[in-house]
């Protein structure tokens, strides 16, 4: 019988300073999940164990919200959508793209569209303009902080289904014209997909239209699937 993955679950309440005041003696206690991870093969082979821990005492409401998408999202769909339902791919309807969220509150995303043209030399200083004009255009990345705020909570057959705002504050741009500013995004959350919207439609190509990016969480055992199905070259750069 194939062994099963294992997800071991433990809340833990310990002494976490104590402080004197006259004759009193304070004790704060601090509040963990303890969250365990096991992995196994379909051949019962052991893989590896993960263990994460969460401060919960040191998190506040808006920290319990940034953990809904904390961990590391693969790009499913990139789209722009019109009145009619009409669609645009701005990056091609194959494009590569990874987002992550940190529980500390930094985010960072990046875009690229499929089959990208290499550059004639290896040399990572050592480009074209025309190199340098084609790379920027198949490809899109900003980092900085984010904000989550949950406005609705429903329940959808077995998943639940969380619909908010969040908030993306760039302080890096490979698009320098938003460093130092802000992204609000209409956020849809539903068991491991999270979809991405403007607020409110822009023009593109002539056409006032939303856009659209749905993520799929990444599994750690699909990580480790996706690395041992690869072969990376080292270089020295």
């Amino acid at each position: 019988m194939a062994r099963k993955n294992r997800t071991s679950f433990q809340f833990i309440i310990e002494p976490y300073a104590s402080y004197a005041n006259l004759h009193v003696t304070y004790a704060e206690l601090r509040l963990s999940l303890k969250i365990h991870f096991e992995y196994y093969s379909s051949s019962n082979d052991y893989i590896c164990n993960r263990t994460v821990w969460i401060d919960l005492s040191r998190l506040g409401m808006d920290e319990m919200s940034n953990l809904l998408i904390v961990g590391s999202w693969e790009l499913q769909s990139y789209f722009k959508r019109d009145d009619d339902g009409r669609l645009e791919y701005p990056m091609g309807e194959h494009p590569s793209g990874l987002i992550m969220y940190s529980q500390d509150g930094h985010m960072s995303v990046q875009i690229m569209v499929a089959n990208r043209p290499r550059f004639q030399s290896d040399q990572l200083h050592e480009k074209t303009e025309y190199e340098i004009g084609q790379a920027a255009r198949g490809y899109f990345a900003y980092s900085g902080l984010y904000e989550i705020e949950v406005l609705d909570e429903a329940e959808a057959g077995d998943d639940k289904v969380v619909r908010g705002l969040i908030t993306h504050h760039m302080v890096n741009s490979l698009f320098p014209n938003w460093e130092g500013r802000s992204l609000i995004r209409q956020m849809r959350l539903q068991d491991d997909l999270l979809e991405l919207s403007t607020c409110q439609a822009g023009m593109y190509k002539g056409r006032m239209m939303t856009t659209h990016l749905v993520w799929r969480r990444n599994q750690y055992k699909h990580a480790l699937h996706q690395l041992a199905g690869q072969s990376f070259e080292l270089i020295n750069a």
